[in-house]
């Protein structure tokens, strides 16, 4: 070789580490960029881990991911205040007043509020404002008992542990969709493994704003002109395991003596809309549950939804079907299953209307 192809590839060389490092710097800029980003607006980013200061923390006494107690994460759009049981409630005390009403829902991010702009907009709250708007005399709680993230499991934890020794009047469970969640992830996992006998792979911190945006921002590329083979059948889930956790969490309350409301889950996009405006209210749903299409999508809804009233029905407890009540699109949806505000006064109403009609809290 040459001294001067050799010096020709040397630069090269040096051209190309020279490139991959301005990447990377670009890179780092831009996760700060959107870091801070995340902080400005939720108060929530990587700064809390780097702090010790992370919005959730795993609760010694119920072993649930609870939000950090007496905590105020203060964003641009959002400011979250927990309480000392680690909810998004105000403090309550455990011994009630006499002839006080209390309720409590049980959920997960959609009954904690995910868009909520403050605990009072979250549609808990709202309920409780509607119940002392129509009783200014009676001492009226509602506790907001949802946590991002939990499932039907982590849920009647949450009922056993921290709903129970409240003593409410009146449970209302609004269960959400992160149960299914694992229809895909089941999926991931055969592949990994697959994988794995091939060369390593390698896993990004979750905490990544740079990918979750890149991810959130390609959605229509990776589900609308996937293949239809490679997208689960929402038929062939076996709903057994869903089935059975619905029937712990309203064996458990039976044994605590608590009553109990089910609400069925609503959704943004609905089958009459335009696919277009489906496909653009599904976003969120399609981001987080990849290997199903959007009429798949609407297909396990439809029968999650169906085995919550099948057991209602079941049990004889009461229900309130906001699948149907809650009109879909963006004025009710800030994302494919979380409310806006004004889909959080809606389901307040609702729920104030279910109470009174069926005369669920005694005079």
């Amino acid at each position: 070789m040459s001294i001067d192809s050799h010096l020709s590839r040397v630069a090269g060389m040096k051209k190309v580490i020279g490139i991959v490092l301005l990447a990377i710097v670009l890179m780092l800029i831009i996760e700060l960029a959107l870091q801070i980003r995340a902080h400005f607006r939720s108060g929530e980013s990587v700064f809390n881990l780097i702090f010790s200061e992370s919005v959730y923390v795993k609760d010694a006494e119920t072993g649930l991911l609870l939000l950090r107690p007496n905590k105020t994460i203060i964003g641009s759009q959002t400011t979250l205040r927990s309480n000392s049981l680690g909810l998004r409630s105000p403090e309550i005390s455990i011994v009630r007043e006499d002839h006080s009403w209390r309720l409590a829902v049980v959920g997960a991010s959609t009954v904690m509020g995910a868009y909520a702009a403050d605990n009072d907009k979250t549609f808990p709250a709202q309920l409780e404002q509607r119940l002392r708007k129509q009783f200014p005399l009676r001492k009226i709680d509602v506790v907001n008992a949802g946590i991002a993230g939990m499932g039907l499991d982590e849920q009647r934890r949450m009922l056993e542990t921290r709903v129970a020794t409240l003593k409410p009047d009146l449970v209302v469970v609004y269960p959400g969709f992160n149960d299914f969640a694992v229809y895909c992830r089941n999926d991931e996992t055969s592949n990994q493994r697959f994988q794995r006998q091939g060369l390593p792979i390698i896993s990004l911190p979750e905490w990544l704003q740079t990918v979750d945006m890149i991810k959130k921002n390609t959605v229509f590329l990776r589900t609308t002109n996937i293949k239809q083979a490679s997208i689960r059948n929402p038929a062939s889930i076996n709903l057994q395991a869903y089935e059975s956790k619905l029937e712990a969490f309203i064996q458990r309350a039976a044994e605590l003596k608590l009553s109990l409301v089910f609400a069925t889950n609503a959704r943004a996009y609905r089958p009459e809309q335009s696919l277009s405006d489906q496909a653009k209210l599904s976003e969120t749903a399609r981001y987080y549950n990849h290997c199903f299409d959007i009429a798949g999508l609407h297909q396990l809804y439809d029968r999650h939804n169906a085995a919550i009233r099948k057991a209602a029905k079941a049990h004889q407890i009461q229900l309130i079907d906001l699948d149907t009540l809650v009109p879909g699109g963006p004025r009710y949806f800030a994302d494919s299953s979380h409310f806006s505000f004004q889909g959080e006064v809606l389901v307040a109403e609702a729920l104030y209307d279910f109470i009174a009609t069926n005369k669920l809290l005694v005079e």
